[in-house]
């Protein structure tokens, strides 16, 4: 992962999708890892952030599976960690599927900046 195609990570954004490859950034530039267990590194997503660095990474997939493990996470005490990523598993499903519309997009900012913000057990991860 020497280079990097699209990323958000730690409040910088990065774009490489453009073909001047002169300003393109590598993984060194964001401090990540090049391999992980003998791997190539493809693309990372944690509360940090995502790095991409392979066009075939499926993002939305890969969302999806961070956000059903990040539910296990949640203590279950208030409904705006448990159900709010329900509903988002459920969008991103939804998504997954061809079903998705561009209102979706607008759902799943709303409901993480709520869950952040609002859930007890999350909100103290993320900050």
């Amino acid at each position: 992962m020497s280079k990097v195609i699209f990323s958000s990570w730690a409040g910088k954004i990065v774009d490489n999708r453009s073909s001047d490859t002169k300003k393109q950034a590598t993984v060194k530039d964001l401090a990540l890892p090049l391999e992980y267990d003998g791997h190539r590194v493809k693309a990372l997503i944690s509360w940090n952030g995502i790095v991409v660095a392979d066009e075939k990474v499926n993002i939305v997939d890969m969302a999806y599976a961070y956000l059903k493990e990040a539910q296990k996470l949640s203590c279950g005490e208030c409904t705006v960690g448990y159900a709010g990523m329900k509903v988002m598993l459920d969008t991103l499903s939804r998504i997954l599927g061809g079903k998705g519309s561009e209102r979706d997009i607008e759902l799943l900012r709303w409901l993480g900046a709520g869950i952040k913000e609002n859930s007890r057990c999350l909100s103290a991860l993320t900050r």
